[in-house]
């Protein structure tokens, strides 16, 4: 076997951290999953995880921080492989919806933490850095869209994306208390609206 170098090793026990932390959170909540536990459920001392990740929140930021870009990766990929057309919103909005319903346990930490951040500034700070981010590459698969459906949306992709950002936490919310009914029809009420700006263009 090839010997590991220590930065490869390194890397190797973040990863390890991170996928046992995300588990953790998933399954306790952001509150309720302790580093102990994350540190025992990845086999190390709570030393190691402390020498990759300064505090809970700083794992936590990181997880937020593969998971955008993973939500980012496929979003793209699924706006180039989609169909172009009306249908290709449907596509997109049933895919968004099974994202949603197989995660719902991530969605409800992530909440939990905002919170949290909410009343820390500094970690606010961090957090609403990372947030800009995400809105960002949102934004510009939205581009993508609207060039593949050949629409003209009256607003611009960065203020569709944070309605869109705004749908999935308060849609999930919505999901777990009534079921699936909130959010699909927030969705297609989306799809309406960039229909609506695009039919106004034409005129």
């Amino acid at each position: 076997m090839t010997r590991l170098t220590r930065g490869e090793q390194k890397d190797l026990n973040r990863d390890r951290v991170l996928d046992s932390a995300g588990k953790l959170f998933r399954e306790k909540g952001f509150h309720g999953a302790s580093v102990e536990e994350i540190a025992d459920a990845a086999g190390f001392s709570r030393g190691v995880v402390y020498s990759q990740f300064g505090s809970k929140d700083d794992l936590f930021l990181a997880l937020l921080e593969q998971r955008m870009e993973w939500r980012t990766s496929q979003g793209m990929e699924l706006v180039r492989n989609a169909p172009v057309g009306p249908e290709l919103m449907s596509v997109l909005t049933d895919q968004q919806l099974k994202i949603q319903e197989a995660d719902t346990p991530w969605t409800l930490a992530w909440i939990e933490f905002r919170t949290h951040a909410a009343r820390t500034p500094d970690l606010n700070r961090r957090y609403a850095e990372l947030h800009r981010e995400s809105i960002d590459r949102l934004a510009a698969i939205f581009e993508l869209l609207v060039s593949k459906a050949g629409l003209h949306p009256r607003f611009e992709p960065a203020e569709y994306a944070r309605f869109v950002a705004a749908l999935d936490t308060g849609g999930v919310l919505e999901r777990v208390a009534t079921g699936p009914g909130p959010i699909e029809l927030a969705t297609r009420a989306l799809w309406l609206v960039l229909n609506d700006s695009a039919d106004e263009e034409g005129e």
